[in-house]
């Protein structure tokens, strides 16, 4: 976020999405779903294999990030998805 690795425009590029996917308010782009959730912008990703998941959202209009590590199939989305609650409220 203080434009250490990329520089703002190259950052915006990385996380701006391209195509549509996962629904109407989402979009991918080089590895990262950029999503709009009551109103805010949210870009993150997501994945696991048996026995791991994860999920890394970036709250980029609130200023938050979110990194969730679980040693379950699924056990990041529930996690990530109630704090996704907790930040519309």
């Amino acid at each position: 976020q203080g434009h250490k690795l990329l520089d703002a425009k190259h950052t915006e590029l990385v996380l701006r999405g391209k195509v549509p996917a996962f629904g109407p308010d989402a979009k991918y782009g080089y590895g990262f779903v950029e999503r709009v959730e009551s109103g805010k912008r949210v870009v993150g990703h997501g994945g696991g294999f048996p026995g791991i998941s994860a999920q890394l959202d970036s709250y980029r209009d609130q200023g938050y990030v979110l990194a969730v590590l679980s040693n379950y199939d699924a056990g990041a989305t529930p996690i990530a998805n109630r704090v996704a609650e907790l930040l519309r409220e």
